[in-house]
């Protein structure tokens, strides 16, 4: 018999909360409805009983031994299914032995894996078209892999959109960069660099082929130095003399750098500056041809960040905006953070409790279930500590949730309601939307006080109130818990987040630093690690963060992530290598000396090769999924868990970017001495383009919605990358030959001889010459820009080098004019020009067609709050005046409604707001209104497709 049987007595309630109805479960464990007769539940081959007389109690799951319900949903058949599905369901199904209720459960994953998780479109109508979660009036069909075009990922947002078409353009940028950059690979591996690279070319590693072609150089001698330090060289720069000890000779790198490579590279460097930036204006292009075959709300609607705190009336916002157009919908969001946060809270334990429940096990939710004393010592200790939570802890957390609810809700009623916080309106034609942003629109100082010369009496909200409107992000965008966070406390939350967020760049650099003194190859396995890492740890940075659309969450992460994983590849690897390894390293063997790899080259080489096989190889592998689809899902106890089991890999859009920026930054920091590795970057760039496509249809989370931010940051990343690539590439030719030596007298006449060093390990021939110690790394001497003239006594320059060095040095200080005042200097300017003139531009043309006639392609802005658990979000509003087919982008599966999704039902509120008090509710949530068009006229599926595209995308 289950422990879980008794009923626990004496317990100190808080104010009655009665509770209702039972929890809408989504997941197959449904909601259990008030009424005198039983009714069963989800699919999963369970009961509930539900008393009206004691509406909390939930007792006797037992388990049924009927034969089990087909899905209770009607699709429309679609024999199209994924491989993976028909593997699992099949062979992997009887390899793990389930019975025919566990099959059953394991199917119906899959079926909401495929259903609901993976994106599907709609059958017919010539395009390609994202057809809504849930869809059930129309055929739908899971996204083909190879048979569609770039332009259905415009159906994904413009944010995806715009991913994969700058992966397209770069690659051709990148293609046309290589090719430019073959006669510098020919020279480096040809007889003139350095004997053709014999050293590399006579070993069987792949990371010594690998760096053919780059500024390698195994040409080298031992000279004698006249005022050199040892401690100052690495101990495989130089060697003690047999016959004279304390006598130290100097190993020299005789490779010297030509003017055609050169000349070449700093083409390559014109080129990237020129293409990205065309770039950039034809992705501006791209995004508004991308908004306009997409109808989507913001394309409808505009935001007031300023509204009066008593406003909550739809109607009143409904007659102001009128005078623009016909208005379709509004929404007044409300600071009610607090209570709708403890609902979504309490949906959530409820869940729990019920997934954990046992057979023959009595629950109510006033008085509770457990004696204390049944349970074991190592649940005592971790529900003690909160490590694990069983039923009882859950259970007390419940009833403290409840009683803050009590808590809220009587504050809330004394103070009169919540304050308005943003109103969201949406026009029935997009023609209102720009009357109301051209006529409204002004600078935030006039906003802020309320002073406008241009802004008359009429078109003030309450004849007073300046407001400050701006065009709305889109519905899916818009993150609900966080509209109403003030400006001070982001910028407090910020502070922290990036505070948080250097200290774990500062120590991963020590980290690299510290192992790589131990093994250099560690070294560089350790970055690749923490590259993987740092997505992980900066979305937990930025999750301190608020932002009121997702957009601005993604700009946030991708700042973080490019950073770190900058720092962590391409500026670490400078740092902690020795700068007399740049081209060589050297090995001393029992016999003789042998040249092996260049430290820093090889590290390079590692991190590029990663970033081209071992990352893109361990997305699609996607050990995470595949650990909850075959592993657990199969022998989970209900479906609501496997369906948690089947929501797909999350993935954000800011990280992928950063990936593809990363990559482009480190090869254009090396691209100099390592011109092979814009190969190894186009490389990255074409398997990330099918990898990620594949993992958008197949693995992955369906993505927000979001707008052009990314996409604009990164592309001023992707100019200091190339602003980058034209600084180093002054530095690197200007520490030719990286040996810290300077000639100060040659072997001719008169000179030194030439002589032979006996040395412990055997015979060395040196050159002719004697050297002086010099210091040839301008980079860590901080001379900016890279010239001649920084030298200093000791010349290690030759002439042809020096005129080489003071023009790639004077036009990397051209560049840093360039892109710092020409993007981030502008956008200084444009904030402080927003300040006294209005921000809004029109973009894009008007499509024509109104908001209501585009039901199943939109959405508008409801609040809805995702909870983890849970299959959609939960609605903050009330449905009563709403038109959901419309307004909403998804639909409810099994047996369920959108009501069961709603937090203003009896089942939430119970007693503590009567449901005859509806002007009562009506403070506590915000306030939503869908206003009927006047007149009516419906296009069809393709009539909408011609108007946005007369071009059939199918293909």
């Amino acid at each position: 018999m289950s422990k879980y049987i008794g009923v626990q007595t004496g317990t100190a309630l808080p104010p009655p909360v009665p509770v209702g109805k039972q929890t809408p479960i989504k997941q197959g464990i449904g909601r259990a409805d008030t009424g005198d007769d039983l009714e069963s539940i989800g699919t999963t081959g369970t009961k509930v009983e539900h008393n009206l007389r004691q509406p909390n109690l939930v007792s006797s799951r037992q388990q049924q031994s009927v034969k089990l319900q087909a899905p209770p949903q009607s699709y429309v058949r679609d024999d199209v299914t994924t491989l993976d599905r028909k593997f699992a369901t099949g062979i992997w199904a009887k390899m793990c032995r389930l019975d025919e209720h566990q099959q059953t459960l394991y199917d119906h994953g899959w079926e909401y894996y495929e259903r609901i998780t993976l994106p599907r479109y709609k059958v017919g109508g010539g395009k390609i078209r994202l057809a809504e979660k849930g869809e059930t009036e129309v055929q739908t069909r899971i996204y083909p892999l190879f048979d569609c075009s770039m332009s259905m990922f415009s159906d994904f947002g413009i944010s995806v959109s715009l991913y994969f078409s700058t992966l397209l353009i770069l690659s051709i940028i990148l293609a046309v960069a290589a090719a430019m950059n073959v006669p510098n690979i020919m020279m480096f591996e040809g007889d003139s660099w350095s004997d053709g690279q014999q050293t590399l070319r006579s070993s069987s590693a792949l990371g010594d082929l690998a760096l053919i072609g780059s500024a390698y150089c195994d040409q080298t001698a031992y000279v004698e130095c006249d005022n050199c330090d040892v401690s100052k060289f690495k101990d495989t720069r130089y060697v003690e003399s047999a016959t004279s000890p304390g006598t130290y000779f100097y190993l020299t790198n005789t490779c010297q750098i030509t003017i055609d490579a050169v000349l070449v590279d700093f083409a390559t460097v014109l080129f990237l500056f020129i293409s990205i930036i065309l770039m950039g204006w034809y992705q501006r292009k791209l995004a508004v041809r991308f908004d306009e075959k997409v109808q989507t709300a913001a394309d409808y609607s505009l935001t007031v960040h300023d509204p009066c705190e008593d406003a909550i009336d739809p109607d009143e916002w409904a007659d102001f905006f009128s005078r623009f157009g016909e208005v379709a919908c509004i929404t007044v969001a409300l600071d009610n953070q607090t209570l709708v946060n403890l609902l979504c809270e309490q949906r959530r334990l409820r869940l729990e409790i019920l997934l954990q429940l046992e057979e023959n096990s009595s629950y109510d939710e006033k008085i509770g279930f457990l004696n204390e004393e049944e349970l074991g010592c190592f649940e005592k200790l971790a529900n003690g500590i909160n490590l694990m939570k069983g039923l009882s802890l859950l259970h007390k957390e419940l009833i403290a949730v409840q009683g803050k609810l009590w808590e809220e809700i009587e504050k809330v009623s004394k103070s009169g309601g919540y304050p308005t916080t943003k109103v969201f309106v949406t026009f029935e034609h997009e023609e209102g939307q720009r009357k109301a942003l051209n006529a409204l629109s002004t600078g935030l100082i006039a906003a802020w006080t309320d002073t406008s010369k241009n802004i008359p009496v009429t078109q003030r909200f309450r004849s007073k109130n300046v407001l400050k409107v701006e065009e709305s992000k889109e519905p899916s965008a818009t993150r609900w818990p966080e509209v109403h966070i003030s400006t001070k406390k982001k910028y407090q939350e910020r502070l922290l987040s990036w505070t948080l967020t250097l200290a774990v760049i500062i120590g991963a650099g020590f980290s690299v630093y510290g192992i790589e003194k131990i093994n250099t190859i560690v070294a560089a396995g350790f970055i690749s690690l923490y590259n993987t890492l740092i997505p992980i740890l900066c979305s937990f940075f930025n999750s301190l963060e608020s932002h009121a659309s997702e957009g601005g969450a993604q700009e946030s992460l991708y700042m973080k992530i490019a950073f770190a994983r900058w720092t962590n590849t391409a500026i670490v690897i400078c740092v902690i290598t020795p700068f007399t390894a740049t081209l060589n390293g050297v090995n001393l063997d029992v016999d003789n000396f042998v040249i092996v790899k260049s430290e820093l080259l090889f590290q390079v080489y590692t991190v590029l090769f990663a970033d081209v096989v071992s990352y893109p190889i361990y997305r699609i592998l996607d050990f995470g999924g595949v650990l909850n689809k075959f592993f657990l899902a199969p022998f989970a106890k209900n479906q609501a868990v496997i369906n948690n089991y089947f929501q797909g890999t999350a993935w954000s859009v800011a990280e992928r970017y950063t990936d593809i920026t990363k990559t482009m930054f480190l090869a254009f920091f090396y691209a100099a001495i390592f011109p092979t590795s814009y190969i190894f970057c186009l490389a990255s760039l074409i398997f990330n383009f099918l990898v990620d496509r594949y993992c958008i249809l197949r693995l992955w989370k369906s993505h927000p919605a979001t707008g052009t931010q990314v996409a604009t940051i990164s592309l001023k990343f992707m100019l200091v990358s190339v602003l980058a690539h034209s600084v180093m590439s002054a530095y690197w030719w200007s520490g030719f030959p990286f040996d810290n030596l300077c000639l100060t007298l040659d072997g001719g006449e008169g000179g030194a001889a030439s002589q032979t060093v006996q040395t412990p390990l055997g015979q060395v021939v040196t050159a002719s010459g004697t050297y002086s110690y010099c210091d040839q790394d301008l980079l860590k001497n901080w001379k900016f820009p890279a010239l001649p003239e920084f030298q200093g006594e000791h010349q290690w320059m030759t002439s042809e080098q020096a005129t080489l060095v003071s023009i790639t040095g004077i036009a990397s200080a051209v560049f840093v004019g360039l892109i710092f005042f020409g993007f981030f200097g502008s956008g200084i300017f444009f904030s402080l020009k927003h300040l006294f003139v209005p921000a809004y531009k029109e973009s894009g043309q008007d499509q024509n067609i109104p908001f209501s006639c585009c039901r199943g392609e939109i959405s508008s802005h409801i609040p809805e709050y995702k909870v983890a658990g849970f299959d959609h979000p939960f609605i903050a509003t009330s449905l009563d005046n709403l038109d959901l087919d419309l307004q909403l982008s998804w639909n409810p599966t099994k047996n369920e409604t959108f009501h069961d999704w709603c937090l203003c039902s009896d089942e939430d509120l119970g007693d503590l707001v009567p449901k005859n008090a509806p002007r009562t509710r009506s403070k506590l949530f915000a306030q939503t209104k869908y206003y009927p068009p006047n007149e009516m006229g419906v296009y069809k599926i393709r009539e909408i497709d011609n108007l946005t595209d007369g071009e059939d995308d199918s293909k």
